[in-house]
């Protein structure tokens, strides 16, 4: 996929007035496969202006560069005089990579972990610590999290907002504990959907292939008054499974979804603007889980077809006081459930979120916040995964304080904050930091940023009783069962990072990231002494308790790299470059930690315009060999995605895409908790897409 580091490659919504708050607005087989296709650029003959598609491979480096972004700060700034390692994916980007799921999205951004790990099973981390939950990234959507205050992690398969209406997606590689709060660790992702001005008119897309088997989204945006315009959305998708390992058997994991929903934005007067919104799901999901057991042959195998599925409700009312000084409140409720043979996992969150934003004067800008969540679960039991308390309440409360000076006017930008949090669990947190910017000229930015963040225990380290393996023995059957403890606090990182961008002509830009993490306090298994359960469930067996505690230390670092290049006009070439080295002591926060992370990651991604509106776009990847629970090695691996596209009309789009050109089937992740090690294939999806 193509991406712009330090610069988007797409156009802003008609107004960036309110954009600074909450972000909401503004192996290897050698076979060649060539990839022909008709496909996509979207324009609609009658459609309003600011709802056409930008050729973005036209638009100058420099006027990117200048595009406000938010998520380092929850201010408006300049992309390129951001204190942080931010990558920018606009709408245009994901059009172009032909990506289907929001995972497929991230895959070529620096620094980023992305695998499949199944049909609808993803591991995605930034600079390390990858795993089916990964716990040290924070991803959001317009300002909601998603991060699962259960298990600490995301369930990639319920994120999905349609791809027409995302405006573009912020990720910073590295800390973001100081505005965003714990759990942004390593990175945070914040996707971001157009106003409902910007989404005028009716789209419609329909697609089929043979791993998504069927696609289709109707999306239509109206105007209720002169200030007030709204969407409405529903979708469809439909996924076949992948195979299992080691054959050609199919690993029992087809899923579809179903999804809808609508945004309203209004502006009240010319100070005051309200947005509210809503997304709900509903989809079923084949599971294979082979389950430890205290019988021979110590191992159950159970085939489930289970539900998801979930609403929530956001709404942000936001007020320019003058042009010093404005302020926004935000508010959410999200609902999910899921029915698995696991066990059933319900959750309600309600956030509370307020901000204001004051320029005390032309070299300093102060901003402040305070928020209240609220997060009640209902989990049910089973041999597999059990808890002490099958329902908890929990709150947090937390403020910031951020104070941003130009030492230098116009040339060196300080900024010192600080997030301050009070959760049940580890109690009383502060994740301060310290961000320099050095502007030498208008086309270079020097960087660098110390942080402190942590990653507070959740419900599964608190309480979680959870059985690993079973085996026979001669005193009987000894089942290794990880166990939580109200003891456990939290995570600790302290990060050093670094960073240069330059853009020594119009079309060529260079953005490079260093960084070094410390980590303390880390959470990991401690194997006890093993005991005779003689009653409940599935007794009598041996017990082998594996706690979790405190006591891991340990460190990584690394750095990534891109350059992007304007090669002619029409014709854009991206290289991207990740390395990481983690080195752990006193155990891991889960076993092998260390070899989950690919060390070394390169992107080749090309996005060339042909006559006759046709588009042709690829992507290679190449990632290193990762381990997996088992101890076994996935291996390293290429990996070829090509689109073409075709414009025959404005109001018409046609594509087809294709993924893992090289080789028929390659591992990308290990298996998930009772589940077995799936094999990715080569795909291929068409899609017409119609604006009316």
């Amino acid at each position: 996929m193509k991406h712009s580091q330090f610069f988007l490659r797409g156009v802003m919504p008609h107004s960036l007035r309110h954009l600074h708050l909450f972000g909401a607005r503004p192996r290897n087989e050698c076979g060649v496969t060539i990839l022909l296709a008709i496909a996509i650029t979207g324009l609609t003959s009658h459609a309003h202006a600011e709802n056409k598609m930008p050729d973005f491979l036209k638009v100058s480096l420099q006027d990117l560069a200048d595009t406000q972004v938010t998520s380092v700060s929850k201010n408006s700034e300049k992309a390129s005089e951001a204190a942080a390692a931010i990558t920018v994916i606009t709408g245009e980007d994901i059009r172009r990579s032909g990506a289907i799921t929001l995972p497929e999205m991230l895959r070529g951004v620096p620094g980023l972990q992305v695998a499949r790990a199944g049909s609808a099973q993803w591991a995605v981390s930034s600079r390390g610590f990858n795993d089916q939950f990964a716990n040290k990234l924070l991803v959001l959507i317009d300002g909601r999290t998603v991060y699962s205050p259960t298990f600490s992690g995301v369930w990639w398969d319920i994120q999905s907002p349609m791809r027409e209406d995302i405006e573009r997606i912020e990720v910073i590689r590295g800390p973001g504990a100081t505005v965003w709060g714990a759990n942004a660790v390593n990175g945070v992702i914040n996707i971001i959907t157009k106003n409902a001005a910007d989404s005028q008119g009716s789209v419609a897309t329909a697609g089929f292939g043979n791993d998504t088997q069927a696609k289709g989204e109707l999306r239509h945006g109206f105007k209720l008054d002169d200030n007030a315009y709204a969407r409405v959305y529903a979708g469809y998708e439909e996924h076949d499974e992948v195979r299992r390992q080691g054959g050609d058997l199919g690993n029992n994991d087809a899923w579809d979804m179903k999804r809808g929903g609508f945004r309203a934005d209004w502006d009240t007067n010319e100070t005051d603007h309200f947005t509210l919104q809503s997304d709900a799901y509903q989809g079923r999901q084949d599971y294979r889980y082979d389950f430890p057991t205290t019988r021979s042959p110590f191992a159950q195998t159970v085939f489930d077809d289970h539900e998801v599925y979930g609403v929530n409700l956001l709404g942000r009312f936001e007020r320019e006081v003058n042009e010093d000084s404005n302020w926004a409140l935000q508010s959410y409720l999200d609902y999910n459930t899921r029915d698995i043979a696991v066990h059933d996992n319900q959750e309600l969150t309600y956030d509370l979120d307020f901000q204001h934003v004051y320029d005390v004067n032309a070299r300093n800008t102060f901003t402040w916040g305070l928020g209240y969540r609220f997060i009640t679960d209902k989990l049910g039991d089973s041999f597999a995964l059990d808890y002490d308390e099958n329902t908890r309440d929990r709150s947090l409360y937390s403020g910031f304080l951020q104070h941003k000076t130009a030492l230098l006017p116009e040339e060196l930008f300080l900024t010192l904050g600080s997030k301050f949090e009070h959760n049940d669990f580890s109690g009383f947190e502060v994740q301060p930091s310290a961000r320099l910017a050095w502007l030498p000229d208008e086309h270079q930015t020097v960087w660098t940023a110390v942080s402190r963040s942590v990653r507070t225990p959740d419900r599964s380290n608190a309480d979680i009783i959870n059985p690993l393996q079973s085996r026979p023995t001669a005193n009987g059957t000894l089942v290794a069962v990880r166990r939580g403890s109200e003891d456990v606090e939290s995570e600790e990182l302290i990060a050093y990072e670094a960073g240069y961008r330059i853009q020594p002509n119009e079309r060529l830009a260079i953005d490079v990231a260093l960084f070094f993490n410390d980590y303390d306090n880390l959470i990991l298994n401690r194997v006890g002494t093993p005991f005779a359960v003689t009653s409940g469930l599935n007794s009598p067996y041996i017990l082998l308790p594996v706690d979790q505690v405190n006591g891991g230390q340990g460190n990584s670092y690394g750095g990534e790299a891109a350059i992007n290049w304007q090669a002619r006009d029409g014709w854009n070439l991206e290289l991207t470059y990740s390395y990481i080295d983690i080195q752990l002591k006193n155990g891991t926060s889960s076993v092998n930690t260390e070899t989950k992370t690919p060390e070394q990651q390169v992107g080749v991604h090309s996005r060339l315009d042909l006559p006759h509106n046709v588009e042709f776009d690829q992507s290679l990847y190449y990632v290193d060999s990762i381990g997996t629970n088992n101890t076994s090695t996935i291996p390293d691996y290429f990996k070829l995605d090509m689109r073409m596209g075709w414009k025959p009309m404005d109001a018409l789009e046609l594509s087809l895409s294709g993924q893992n050109l090289l080789d028929s089937y390659h591992s990308e992740f290990g298996p998930f908790l009772y589940n077995s090690q799936a094999e990715i294939g080569r795909s291929f999806f068409a899609q017409a897409t119609v604006r009316f």
